[in-house]
């Protein structure tokens, strides 16, 4: 098995690469805990997307694609220390 992305409800088809939330009304309660879980362990990755679209960081990045990629672990720590 290799590396399992966290996906949202649109990514339909694409359970073998990646984990997405229960759809549907009437969940019994251990797909409700699934998709509870599910959201606390993506919400870090979404404020970092949203702070990184916010400054416009990668916009037009003036660096090579390893520095950039340095940039967003280095957000991403900053967001996970801010929220604890």
């Amino acid at each position: 098995m290799g590396l399992l992305g966290l996906g949202d409800k649109g990514c339909v088809g694409l359970w073998d690469v990646v984990f997405c939330p229960f759809k549907g009304r009437g969940k019994p309660r251990w797909k409700k805990d699934a998709n509870s879980a599910h959201a606390k362990l993506r919400s870090p990755g979404e404020r970092v997307i949203a702070q990184l679209k916010q400054w416009d960081i990668l916009r037009r990045p003036r660096c090579c694609a390893q520095r950039a990629g340095q940039i967003t672990r280095a957000v991403l720590v900053l967001q996970l220390r801010e929220t604890g």
